[in-house]
């Protein structure tokens, strides 16, 4: 748009010489808002997008970042399965190991 425009030119405020007036009643006026706040307005979206961009790149680098905290955990968490279920068969063996010798010690001392 070229110049300062006029805010009234699409609204029934406005009649062109060329225009019906008797047609133009029948046109249906959506928004009528002020030129310079509807341009406001639009810079304030526009910037608003572009943080909204921002924010949302900053929650996928999260999700990727927490994600692979939660892939390493698991893997921890089997290795520490593993781990547990090889003290149990350690404790088990020692119990077979000791009861005996205590068994015979205990005997000696009688």
């Amino acid at each position: 748009m070229m110049g300062k425009g006029l805010v009234n030119h699409n609204t029934r405020v406005f009649a062109a010489k060329n225009g019906d007036k008797e047609r133009s009643r029948d046109n249906v006026e959506v928004c009528h808002s002020d030129i310079k706040e509807a341009e406001e307005l639009e810079q304030t979206i526009s910037g608003s997008k572009e943080e909204l961009v921002d924010i949302l790149h900053q929650q996928i680098a999260i999700w990727q970042e927490t994600e692979q905290i939660r892939k390493g955990g698991e893997a921890i968490r089997q290795e520490v399965l593993k781990l547990s279920a090889a003290n149990h068969l350690l404790k088990e063996q020692t119990k077979l190991l000791i009861c005996p010798y205590f068994l015979m010690v205990y005997e000696e001392w009688k």
